[in-house]
């Protein structure tokens, strides 16, 4: 089953290994998270879905991790409706 990000994005749910909420560039309040996207975002592992609005980060377990326009709580409710009822 895949996970649909944003405009033409998805993404198989197997791979997806975390959905956190984003916030604007400086308003980052985890250090870890900040730490964690500064060096993906420096390796070229971040796809950015759409340049404004970003809501999520999606960290999948490939080498890459998108920043979606949809929050956290839509792709979480989407997953688990995916998951379990599949479709």
């Amino acid at each position: 089953m895949f996970l649909h990000l944003g405009f033409d994005v998805v993404v198989p749910i197997e791979d997806i290994v975390v959905i956190i909420g984003w916030a604007p560039k400086g308003k980052e309040k985890n250090k870890i998270n900040k730490k964690f996207f500064r060096k993906e975002e420096k390796e070229g592992h971040i796809i950015t879905i759409v340049e404004e609005k970003i809501k999520s980060l999606v960290i999948t377990n490939k080498e890459r991790h998108y920043l979606s326009p949809i929050s956290k709580q839509t792709l979480a409710k989407r997953s688990i409706k995916k998951v379990f009822t599949g479709g």
